[in-house]
């Protein structure tokens, strides 16, 4: 009998876990799915940070390393990427498991706390479309880890308090440390989660009726500061490193406080009723002038109104819960996010729990328990199911911004980000139509032009790229970035000395633009301002010391300065940061192969690494044939020398590169009288 009662035990314990399982089914769609939208700017595009221990610290100790400071999210991802490297399954499956887990912890909450429903409500969570954004989108991430430490945080506070119950008894000052250095853990995700000191002792004054000074209000007292240091520290971020501010973001106070009337209704709306969802919602016209746009205040100060006459502290505190989560996104504050809409689904997630909590208290007040059954597993499977159809979007590219442009007439940055994507995938053409849709749709977005600049010069079309630089520059003069692209271009058409400024102007802009740094110093170099150009990369090594260019571009220098042990020293550290560097194969190879100081060479080193270079380039580059020749002839193997010479002078030829042609002639004439090619200054 009692192994039964204890096996009967073990199991109801065992079943919420089955959350996570329900979980990975319904997120199943999209757990294929690739890196989308900003996820390359925490994850591949940021590899340098994601491959070792110093970009570990850096994470920690240098709040601007990443697009926003949530070191324990960007600690996930390097931890994803040390586990599985950049395989997209692997951090999808995290943030599904992670998402799982949230609703296991948010039932032992709910139960805890004696809210009837507390599975149910549980199920919400875990099964609701609305959910779907912040974990089907990877770069989300930082919301599931918020709730998931928030969640985990009540539950120590939980302990600490005795879940409030109303005879006090003796706290442990154990449950307060953990729960307090949780509470950290989940502001360092995402900041959303400041809204647990404020949870605390709404829960405080619905178990008990009031709020005591010493039993509750010290207690909470360093969470409060912890929460709002970190608050102005992200928000000054969010406004100076990330760039929310700028005309778009010049909004009246009046019209702030109509927005949020208007927000809490929309999300009150979609969390009841999740359909349509969109990627990118509508982003409407504000005007406090027009009496229409009072309803969502109006409907706001109906609820509350309500709520006084019904006298039910438990809805009042899950009320409070909802509005206080939401307070970040309803338009007092400058949220990057908003220069593209209003709204967003990921931005309900936290404040979401009070809703899926009466959610569960209205379904389990029901007296008939079969239909009160029958409403839960109904419920439950719809959202299942919708669920899953969201999810399907974002299983591909395509698929994901067809949609948010589908659901969105309007959504010019789905055409913009979609176009960025088509470019990377080198579907340029159907690239430039989105991105011509997107300056269709919003004409003074300036990055939008710069955009439409980068795929034409991708295309070849290079006057019209300039043009559309010049427009994008007429429109925002200091952008850093859009001088970059207009100096990049202007130097690959040859008008060096307008694409110096140009490169000079993006770095007083903006000094730490890593990439300028290093095409101003290769621009420099090939004037011969050698010192100068050494200023430049030694400036971009400051920044990312592993940057495999800034070594290689150093590198060059010092070879030409003669400084072929230094020169070895960066070509070296460049291979470590990116064995497929080509320029680095080739160069040091070059290097290694032809220079006149006899220690500095070393055949069979400059063969290794030049026919590195061949195999990358599919042995149809000129210059790395002409380098792997002179490696093979300083190794002393002279037939393959004059073998891999011919195959680079016929491919010269038939490009019609006489001049080059002739200078390889010449090096096969030396090889073949069995002599290496030496060059007596670089």
């Amino acid at each position: 009998m009692n192994s039964q009662v204890l096996s009967r035990c073990n199991l109801t314990r065992l079943l919420p876990w089955l959350l996570v399982v329900v979980a990975v089914s319904a997120y199943w769609p999209c757990m294929h799915g690739p890196f989308l939208w900003d996820d390359r700017d925490w994850t591949t595009e940021v590899e340098w940070v994601m491959k070792d221990l110093n970009g570990l610290r850096l994470i920690w100790m240098v709040p601007t390393t990443l697009q926003q400071y949530y070191p324990v999210t960007a600690t996930s991802f390097w931890l994803d990427y040390q586990l599985w490297g950049w395989n997209p399954f692997a951090f999808h499956l995290t943030n599904v498991i992670a998402h799982g887990i949230c609703g296991v912890f948010f039932g032992m909450v709910l139960k805890r706390l004696e809210v009837p429903g507390a599975w149910l409500a549980a199920t919400l969570l875990v099964v609701h479309p609305m959910m779907v954004e912040s974990v089907g989108w990877i770069t989300e991430r930082k919301n599931v880890l918020a709730m998931l430490f928030f969640l985990a945080s009540l539950i120590a506070f939980g302990r600490y308090w005795s879940w409030w119950s109303p005879v006090d008894s003796r706290r442990q000052s154990r449950w307060w440390i953990l729960g307090t250095l949780l509470f950290i853990l989940a502001l360092l995700s995402k900041i959303t989660a400041f809204v647990l000191p404020p949870s605390l002792l709404v829960i405080c004054w619905w178990k008990t009726g009031r709020i005591g000074f010493r039993r509750d209000l010290i207690p909470t007292l360093p969470l409060f500061l912890v929460s709002i240091a970190l608050g102005i520290a992200i928000n000054w971020m969010e406004t100076h490193h990330i760039g929310a501010k700028g005309e778009i973001f010049e909004i009246s106070w009046l019209d702030r406080f109509v927005l949020s009337g208007q927000a809490i209704c929309f999300y009150i709306l979609k969390l009841a009723w999740p359909h349509p969802l969109c990627v990118i919602y509508y982003r409407w016209e504000l005007d406090a002038s027009q009496v229409a746009q009072w309803a969502g205040v109006l409907g706001v100060l109906m609820i509350m109104v309500t709520l006084a006459w019904s006298r039910q502290r438990g809805i009042w505190a899950a009320f409070l819960f909802f509005v206080g989560a939401l307070f970040p996104v309803l338009g007092f504050l400058s949220v990057y996010g908003m220069r593209y809409a209003w709204v967003a689904d990921r931005w309900v997630q936290l404040p979401a729990l009070a809703l899926f909590a009466l959610g569960g208290v209205a379904v389990w007040r029901i007296r008939s328990s079969w239909l009160r059954g029958t409403i839960a597993v109904f419920i439950a499977f719809v959202s299942f199911q919708l669920t899953r159809q969201q999810t399907a979007l974002y299983s591909n590219l395509d698929t994901f911004w067809m949609a948010a442009i589908s659901e969105n007439k309007n959504a010019w940055v789905a055409h913009n980000e979609y176009s960025d994507a088509l470019m990377v995938a080198g579907r340029l053409d159907e690239a430039l139509f989105h991105i011509r849709e997107s300056i269709r749709l919003a004409p003074h977005f300036a990055e939008g032009h710069s955009n439409q600049g980068n795929i034409l010069q991708a295309r070849g079309q290079f006057e019209d790229a300039l043009h559309s630089y010049d427009e994008a520059l007429r429109l925002l003069p200091n952008h850093a970035g859009i001088l970059y692209n207009r100096g990049t271009l202007l130097r690959d058409i040859g008008q060096l000395k307008e694409a110096e400024e140009d490169l000079r102007r993006a770095i007083e802009k903006r000094g730490d633009f890593l990439a300028a740094h290093n095409d101003l110093g290769n621009l420099l170099l090939t004037s011969g301002k050698f010192g100068e150009a050494k200023k430049h990369f030694l400036r971009a090594l400051e920044l990312r010391p592993s940057n495999p260019n800034a070594n290689t571009s150093l590198g060059n220098v010092y070879y030409m300065e003669g400084e072929y042990l230094l020169a070895k020293e960066c070509f070296e550290a460049a291979l470590a940061s990116d064995p497929n560097q080509l320029a680095a194969l080739s160069n040091y190879a070059w290097m290694l192969a032809t220079t006149a100081d006899e220690g500095a060479r070393d055949g069979a080193r400059a063969v290794a690494l030049a026919s590195r270079a061949a195999d990358l380039t599919k042995h149809q580059d000129v210059g790395v044939l002409s380098c792997l020749a002179a490696a093979y002839a300083e190794a002393g193997d002279f037939s393959k020398a004059v073998e891999t010479i011919d195959h680079a002078i016929q491919r010269s030829s038939t490009a019609g590169q006489n001049g080059a042609t002739q200078n390889l002639r010449a090096m096969g004439d030396l090889f073949e009288s069995g002599k290496s090619f030496r060059i007596e200054k670089p």
